[in-house]
């Protein structure tokens, strides 16, 4: 498990939901339903979500499923070879 920021009220949380204001904080990018468990994230655009929806989604798609525009795989990997 690892730690984020809430995107609401900007506090440290673990888990799915933000212990001090209730908002989701881990949603995912395809189902838009709370992420427990199994996770993948995109390093270069933060947008993520169940890690079989994720694989699922990658296997047919080469760009975030957000919209936002990130190439993720391609992007996550110019991210580590440039840091």
């Amino acid at each position: 498990e690892f730690s984020t920021r809430c995107y609401n009220c900007l506090q440290r949380t673990r888990g799915a939901q933000c212990m001090s204001c209730k908002s989701i904080g881990l949603q995912c990018s395809i189902c838009h339903v709370a992420v427990r468990g199994a996770s993948n994230f995109c390093i270069a655009c933060g947008h993520g979500g169940h890690a079989n929806h994720m694989i699922k989604w990658f296997e047919a798609m080469d760009i975030c499923p957000t919209g936002c525009g990130c190439q993720c795989l391609k992007d996550s990997i110019l991210y580590w070879t440039n840091t």
